[in-house]
């Protein structure tokens, strides 16, 4: 079975921050479980709680001018369903303990974008889309529920 998708115009413009709330300041409780899970205190005791507490806040993902492009040629030999991830940002938020003792924990979150095909015979064709982001636009995501909690969009 051939497959071939091939970029043939893709870029993005623009920046972006993601921010955890709970982490912002240095006396809160999420940092305070974050320095015990890092010392192997409490992520020994129960590790699910402790990465909760310290996402609980949510996260809040700002995007200054952000576009993006997308311009594809996509070939697929033979009928089935094919997945291809256009992109994938990995997010890292979280790095417990890695300083101590390189045995750290890392959470994070995954941005991305993918395309799922359905076909029944070959196929081959051209397809694009263009993203554009108002400046600024703000979004506020709880990790745990996977639902988002505000946006000015």
């Amino acid at each position: 079975m051939i497959v071939s998708i091939v970029c043939i115009s893709c870029y993005t413009t623009g920046s972006g921050s993601v921010v955890v709330p709970a982490l912002q300041s240095k006396g809160s409780k999420a940092v305070q479980i974050l320095k015990d899970i890092g010392e192997g205190i409490l992520f020994l005791l129960d590790p699910v709680a402790a990465i909760e507490v310290a996402v609980s806040g949510g996260v809040n993902v700002t995007l200054s001018n952000f576009s993006a492009h997308f311009e594809f040629d996509i070939a697929l030999a033979a009928s089935g369903v094919y997945a291809f991830t256009v992109f994938k940002a990995p997010v890292p938020m979280l790095a417990i303990g890695a300083e101590a003792d390189n045995f750290g924990v890392l959470a994070g979150v995954d941005f991305g974008l993918s395309f799922v095909f359905s076909v029944n015979a070959s196929i081959n064709f051209t397809t694009g889309f263009d993203i554009t982001f108002p400046n600024d636009a703000f979004l506020a995501v709880d990790l745990l529920k996977g639902e988002l909690m505000e946006t000015n969009l």
